[in-house]
C-alpha cells in the first residue's frame, strides 16, 4: 500500500476514533490535489470504476467495491476560464476520461470511459446539494456540461456493477461525495 493511502487511512481512523468526520474536499480543493474515489449516495461504501476495471475506451463506469488502488481513483482537472466545471480522469490512465456516450443528452445514457479530449461530453458541473450534508460529508450534483443532465447510478441501484448513467436533475438521491485515495 502506497505510503500516502497509509498515511490518510490511519488519519481517518485517528478521526473516526475521536468521533470527528473527515469532510471530503470542495470541489475547487480536488482540483488541486487528488486522487479521489467517488461514492453514490445510494451506496456509500462503493466506488465508481470501470467495469472489469478496463481502461478501454467504451468501457462502462459503475459502481464497485473500493479497490484501494488507481482503477477507482479519479482526478479532477478544471476547465479553462470556468467555474465549477471538470473533467474527470481515471488514476489508471490520465489520458482516459469520464465521458457520455455518443455525445447523447438522452435519458438514462451510458457514462464511460474515453480519450479524453475536452469536448462538452467529458464536462462536468459540480453543484452543491445544500439540503444534504449528513456526517460532515456534502454531497454534490454532477451536470453534464452538454446535456445539462446529472449524473447518476441506473435504477437506484445499490449494487455493485450498477451503471453510472444521466437523467434528470436535482434528485436529491443521486447525489456523490468524494474522499482522498
Amino acid at each position: 500500500m502506497a505510503i500516502r493511502k497509509r498515511i490518510a487511512l490511519a488519519t481517518a481512523a485517528l478521526a473516526l476514533g475521536s468521533g470527528l468526520a473527515v469532510p471530503p474536499a470542495t470541489a475547487a480543493t480536488a482540483a488541486t490535489s487528488g486522487p479521489w474515489e467517488f461514492s453514490s449516495s445510494r451506496a456509500m461504501t462503493l466506488c465508481l470504476d470501470t467495469h472489469g476495471w478496463s481502461t478501454a475506451n467504451s468501457a462502462q463506469i459503475e459502481q464497485g467495491a473500493c479497490q484501494g488502488d488507481n482503477i477507482d481513483d479519479w482526478y479532477f482537472e478544471p476547465v479553462s476560464g470556468v467555474s465549477n466545471t471538470y473533467r474527470f480522469s481515471l488514476g489508471a490512465n490520465r489520458n482516459k476520461c469520464m465521458n457520455v456516450q455518443s455525445n447523447s443528452t438522452a435519458d438514462n445514457a451510458k457514462i464511460i470511459l474515453w480519450t479524453c479530449s475536452w469536448a462538452t461530453n467529458e464536462q462536468f458541473r459540480v453543484e452543491l446539494n445544500p439540503s444534504k450534508h449528513t456526517n460532515n460529508v456534502d454531497w454534490y450534483w454532477i451536470v453534464s456540461v452538454r446535456s445539462g443532465k446529472c449524473l447518476k447510478i441506473a435504477g437506484d441501484s445499490n449494487a455493485s456493477g450498477a451503471d453510472l448513467v444521466q437523467t434528470y436533475c436535482y434528485d436529491p438521491n443521486d447525489v456523490f461525495t468524494w474522499q482522498a485515495a
